[in-house]
């Protein structure tokens, strides 16, 4: 009598955890869309504009610093940051700082009509003083600039540098002294260029991090498709995948639940955000315990670390492979990047919470905590559970391109990040391809971390203070 093949009890309940996980991931985008309707400064939109602006006051930084004459550079520029200073106008509760801010923008820009109504709105929401004081620089003619008494400009010099910082101090006073040919100007210009000398280097890197790196693709990209044109790279034999789909996504879920319930618990226990040791610890705690279960059922089916990927041999080739890896897969995230900002109208900043991290932490010490948890905690970690793990079961049980394709879903998903989620989408497309094609985890482990790097490098240039 032939016996019927057992069924895996553990698929019940992994059908029940994988509704509720699906429904969890619905929550919190759904959550998240509808918290982008909201005007309540608690909320997600509030931290994602407040992020939005310290990026924008970087640019128009950068507009000051570059000295850009070209004039459709300044318009886009300033196009740009108006967008972004009207989201705040109608977000912010007592936005009388950020009325003036956006009457400059249009000020700056050559659009009166805007500028007067912003200096208005500036003075009925709580900046008397400093909007009345723009309107006299921007609106006034030359005669009665030169009206002012010595110390009435002594004045307004103090309200504009007491109220204002970076390109939106500078801009109000230039147009001031310029209009009166008033001899502060040369010291303003000489503040003004204290004040860019600072600035450059961090400005150059950005422009290279932004435009530079992506740019490179163009050349990268095409050496990328010659050289991982092979069928595979370093002769290596295609390591045995004895777990199933079944395991690898048992684990998964394992992982997702536990993300849930500490998600539950926290506000419970009446904490509203986590600082950097919290996030360090409790990521770290459940990386390992993950990490633990993927050995132990590896383990149980008589397989060891090099049969998820994990060689030592050729280390500096695989890496190799890794950097020439994110060295073209900036374009293709760039081009996503387009994609998404033409798409969603709103604040094009991600929305996670690791970014109030990065912003708040300083300090030698709370910078390389956050070094390891972006660029070696999480890299290791989800490329041996997406790719290592999941892919590799998967790709038994799907083919390599569907495979690829659902767990870049998953993996994106994951993320719960509208901003990035077609970006992060396309890395692990990207990822799951150089791991198919190197048959290890090292060159995706070198890319994940490699691009965190820049993306951890840039939101502390963007939005640091």
């Amino acid at each position: 009598m032939i016996e019927s093949p057992k069924k895996d009890i553990r698929i019940p309940f992994l059908i029940f955890l994988t509704i509720v996980c699906i429904l969890w991931t619905f929550f919190i985008y759904a959550g998240e869309i509808q918290l982008r309707r909201t005007s309540s400064p608690e909320n997600l939109l509030y931290r994602e504009i407040s992020t939005e602006l310290k990026v924008t006051d970087q640019f128009l930084n950068m507009l000051l610093i570059s000295k850009a004459e070209n004039a459709a550079i300044k318009k886009k520029v300033l196009e740009d940051a108006a967008s972004g200073y009207e989201r705040a106008t109608v977000q912010f509760k007592n936005t009388g700082i950020y009325y003036c801010q956006l009457g400059i923008i249009n000020a700056e820009s050559n659009d009166i009509k805007k500028a007067r109504k912003n200096f208005e709105a500036g003075k009925k929401n709580g900046e008397e003083a400093l909007g009345g004081l723009l309107e006299d620089i921007y609106l006034k003619s030359t005669d009665e600039l030169n009206k002012l008494s010595a110390p009435e400009l002594s004045n307004a010099d103090k309200i504009i540098r007491e109220k204002l910082t970076g390109w939106f101090l500078y801009s109000p006073l230039e147009t001031l002294y310029t209009r009166i040919n008033s001899p502060e100007f040369a010291e303003l210009l000489r503040q003004a260029n204290e004040f860019t000398a600072k600035k450059t280097p961090g400005f150059l890197l950005l422009i290279f991090l932004l435009f530079g790196l992506p740019a490179a693709g163009f050349i990268a990209i095409p050496l990328y498709i010659f050289v991982f044109r092979k069928k595979e790279l370093l002769n290596e034999e295609i390591f045995p995948v004895k777990w199933t789909a079944i395991d690898a996504w048992s684990v998964f879920i394992t992982w997702e639940m536990m993300r849930i319930i500490l998600s539950l618990v926290i506000p419970l226990l009446g904490i509203r955000e986590l600082g950097i040791y919290p996030s360090f610890l409790i990521t770290f705690l459940i990386s390992f315990f993950i990490l633990f279960l993927i050995y132990d059922v590896m383990k149980k089916l008589g397989c060891t670390v090099a049969d998820i990927g994990l060689k030592s041999t050729g280390f500096i080739r695989k890496a190799f492979y890794g950097i020439f890896a994110l060295a073209a897969c900036f374009l293709p995230i760039s081009f996503s990047d387009i994609i998404t900002q033409y798409l969603y109208k709103g604040p094009h900043v991600s929305s996670n919470p690791i970014l109030d991290v990065v912003e708040k932490s300083g300090g030698f010490f709370n910078l390389f905590l956050i070094f390891l948890l972006i660029s070696v905690i999480a890299p290791v970690f989800e490329e041996i559970l997406f790719r290592g793990f999941l892919y590799s079961a998967f790709r038994k049980r799907l083919g390599i391109v569907k495979a690829n394709l659902f767990v870049s879903l998953v993996f994106s998903l994951t993320h719960h990040d509208i901003a990035t989620f077609l970006s992060i989408f396309v890395l692990g497309m990207i990822l799951a391809y150089t791991f198919e094609k190197t048959r290890s985890l090292i060159p995706s482990i070198i890319l994940h971390s490699l691009f965190n790097l820049h993306t951890l490098v840039i939101m502390r240039l963007l939005i640091s203070s």
